[in-house]
């Protein structure tokens, strides 16, 4: 079972409530691909993305636990 984030896995972070869009959408490593105003916005668009890239789809709060929300990454 896979504990951490993959290079290519897709993190779903929830960000300062203040914000008018409080949900970060990124792939592991690289900057930030867009905000939403929702959880399910940011996760349906999340996993729209791991299906056709084959990838997992991860959630955090607070940038250091992640829990696994999505599997799409194919297993060896």
């Amino acid at each position: 079972m896979v504990a951490m984030p993959q290079s290519g896995d897709v993190i779903v972070a929830k960000v300062d409530p203040v914000r008018p869009f409080g949900y970060d959408v990124t792939i592991l490593g690289a900057p930030r691909q867009y905000s939403v105003r929702t959880y399910e916005q940011a996760l349906n668009r999340a996993d729209s993305f791991a299906r056709h890239t084959l990838v997992n789809v991860w959630y955090t709060e607070d940038g250091a636990h992640f829990q696994l929300m999505t599997t799409r990454r194919l297993v060896d």
